[in-house]
């Protein structure tokens, strides 16, 4: 890893996936030393591999340019996610970062997406892979929000998970709580879009 800006000088993407140790050691030991690639790093894929809320902070003021995440193990159990947002590293991360493509393969909840939205205030595109059916409403009355200013920059999403049925229930919730006015969804591939 030491000598992978040599072997590797034009790498844009970097993942992580099965084996490794936790991103958090990952973070401390190995990354610093790809980092230098921190210019070019466009995209960071996570498989298999838990990432912490915080961990993942520390890795966006590192690698700058970061356009597009993806994590399968995302965990927000070792943070208070009310004080998370007043630390200084957050707060800087959140102004600063360029993330504008975000997949959640875990089970997703609210809170986590409230804290996603807040660190990603400049996303346009999210893609959740689980089954979000418990909170969709309250997802979608998120998400599509005129207030929230952590998402103003958002034009689609992308649901995998039950399509025919998650189309329905999206078109209802968007429809009765008259959340969008001018807005498509489409099924193609199993996977339910939302554009607006």
């Amino acid at each position: 890893i030491n000598k992978c800006i040599n072997y590797f000088p034009n790498t844009t993407k970097l993942s992580f996936t099965g084996d490794w140790a936790p991103i958090r050691d990952l973070i401390d030991s190995s990354v610093p030393c790809i980092i230098a690639l921190k210019q070019q790093l466009t995209e960071i894929v996570v498989e298999d591999v838990p990432v912490y809320f915080m961990d993942l902070v520390k890795l966006l003021s590192v690698a700058v340019n970061l356009k597009r995440l993806q994590f399968d193990l995302l965990s927000i159990d070792e943070i208070n996610p009310v004080t998370v947002q007043q630390d200084v590293i957050f707060q800087l991360v959140s102004k600063t970062n360029v993330v504008k493509d975000l997949t959640l393969k875990c089970r997703g909840s609210l809170e986590k997406v409230e804290l996603l939205f807040a660190l990603c205030p400049r996303l346009q595109h999210f893609e959740l892979h689980y089954d979000y059916t418990d909170f969709l409403k309250s997802l979608m009355k998120l998400i599509l929000s005129k207030t929230n200013n952590n998402n103003r920059h958002l034009s689609s999403l992308c649901f995998i998970e039950e399509a025919d049925e998650t189309k329905e229930n999206l078109k209802m919730v968007i429809k009765n709580d008259k959340l969008l006015d001018d807005y498509m969804v489409e099924c193609i591939d199993k996977k339910v879009y939302v554009w607006w």
